[in-house]
């Protein structure tokens, strides 16, 4: 059984490969891959070689050059938290990974695994560091403690979409989970 660091950093990969929450039933199905014995840098290539990932209307397209990828990948990931300088730089380190020959997979858990390693008082990519961690927080909230789940894509998205390196992230971003699940439940906000 995964331990609460795994887990935690299993919603960690979701959140840095995907931009979304993993809903508590995606989170209990890649808990059990886990717990088979998949690694979960095994998950990330999993993850990447799915056609919500990659697929030709997936997030992240197969057909897209490398330096595509990386460009829309890491911006997404980073982009808003770091300069343009280190944002090119970040660029251009996973393009190189991938055209020697790493699978997307592969080199979006070694990002995501290095950006949550970073102090997050870095002056660099501090902020990412934290704007992860935020947006896996607020994540494990609505996935861990409300146990609240979502079958589309984009609601799964719009769990960490607002959430940055903002020292209120965390307690917005819940919040705004809060407001969204009782508004998405009008007979049961009626009740309590």
């Amino acid at each position: 059984m995964a331990t609460a660091a795994e887990r935690t950093e299993i919603i960690q990969l979701v959140v840095g490969m995907v931009g979304a929450a993993p809903g508590a039933d995606i989170l209990t199905e890649l808990e059990a891959i886990f717990d088979s014995g998949v690694s979960i840098a095994d998950m990330a290539v999993a993850i990447a070689d799915n056609p919500a990932f990659n697929g030709d209307s997936g997030l992240y397209p197969a057909y897209l050059p490398n330096a595509v990828f990386a460009t829309n990948w890491v911006t997404d990931l980073i982009g808003d938290e770091v300069s343009a300088a280190n944002l090119t730089l970040a660029i251009e380190a996973v393009t190189g990974l991938l055209n020697d020959g790493q699978s997307r997979g592969s080199v979006a858990y070694a990002a995501i695994t290095a950006v949550a390693a970073i102090d997050e008082d870095d002056a660099d990519f501090g902020d990412a560091a934290k704007a992860l961690n935020n947006k896996t927080a607020v994540a494990e909230y609505y996935s861990v403690t409300l146990g609240a789940s979502s079958a589309d894509l984009d609601d799964l998205i719009a769990v960490v979409s607002g959430v940055t390196s903002d020292d209120d992230a965390v307690e917005d971003g819940q919040d705004a989970v809060d407001d969204a699940i009782a508004a998405a439940q009008p007979l049961l906000k009626l009740i309590t």
